[in-house]
């Protein structure tokens, strides 16, 4: 089976794992980018954000789901450079990110963060934000249309939603259909399904919408909606320092990465064991030469005035 319909079939199994404190404590670790990286990328948000409002002071921006506060920080900074009597809100579904954006957060940021559903409706009023930026999130939500409506009615004309998400293994993966190599089967999938089965760390969420993790699927709901639309590819780029045997596990496991935090250095040592079983010299060399190409940031906006 190729890698691309069993990532389908393994994301549909949706694990609630971002609510756990295992993974919260480790999610600025496991999803690391550079401070100066998410600073630079803050700084070019902003400018579109006033090129399109003509605005030049007090912002309001929302973030959705904001997690443990690993681009809040930076976009906080830079917000407050370029427009200081603004503020920045982060919202999130998970108590235990939160908990670790306290920790992380420095208490003088003008950041306002609860927590909160977006699938339920806002207690901000309506047109009550500049624009709203999310870190691939939507793909996330129970119900990210509705999750986006509540999003979009709290939003003032121009409405601004901008979707940000990481252009490094996963934007070359599917920007070239992983090239056709089949990385796992079927049995192979089962055999993790069957190890996590039973694990606590991991809950089902039934009927989960996943089809915002493509946004060319969320794009045409949007422009449906009257939004235009712009692309945007960071002009900051990062170089990846990785062992590549290990990231592989990454990406033929999806959720694996975050979930392994939380095992036992007993367990660990042994799904890298059954890995090594698996591991061709076809899958390493593909793997490496993913990881070397630089990782950077696609900025995708919509707007409607």
């Amino acid at each position: 089976m190729a890698l691309l319909q069993t990532i389908k079939i393994q994301t549909k199994q949706v694990l609630n794992i971002f609510n756990t404190k295992e993974v919260a404590e480790h999610f600025l670790d496991s999803h690391y980018i550079p401070f100066d990286i998410l600073q630079g990328i803050s700084g070019e948000i902003l400018e579109i954000i006033e090129s399109i409002t003509q605005k030049t002071t007090h912002y309001r921006i929302l973030e959705t789901g904001m997690g443990t506060g690993r681009f809040s920080y930076p976009f906080a900074i830079e917000l407050a450079k370029k427009f200081p009597d603004s503020k920045l809100y982060g919202l999130d579904s998970s108590r235990a990110m939160l908990s670790e954006a306290e920790k992380y957060l420095p208490p003088d940021l003008s950041i306002k963060y609860e927590h909160v559903s977006l699938n339920k409706p806002l207690s901000y009023p309506p047109n009550f934000f500049d624009a709203s930026i999310s870190f691939y999130v939507y793909h996330c939500m129970k119900n990210w249309k509705q999750a986006l409506n509540n999003v979009i009615r709290a939003i003032r004309k121009p409405t601004i939603l901008f979707f940000i998400k990481e252009r490094s293994q996963w934007g070359f993966h599917l920007d070239n259909r992983f090239d056709g190599i089949e990385m796992f089967d079927e049995t192979y999938y089962r055999f993790w399904k069957e190890y996590f089965k039973n694990r606590e760390i991991i809950t089902p969420l039934p009927k989960v919408d996943i089809s915002a993790s493509n946004l060319d699927i969320l794009g045409t709901y949007l422009e449906k909606k009257g939004f235009q639309h712009i692309t945007k590819i960071s002009a900051f780029k990062w170089k990846r320092k990785i062992d590549y045997r290990e990231d592989l596990q990454s990406i033929n496991l999806g959720l694996f990465t975050k979930l392994r935090i939380g095992l036992s250095a007993q367990d660990r040592a042994f799904l890298r064991k059954q890995m090594e079983n698996w591991l061709t010299k076809e899958h390493i060399d593909y793997t490496k030469r993913i990881w070397e190409i630089p990782a950077t940031i696609e900025i995708e906006v919509f707007y409607t005035g």
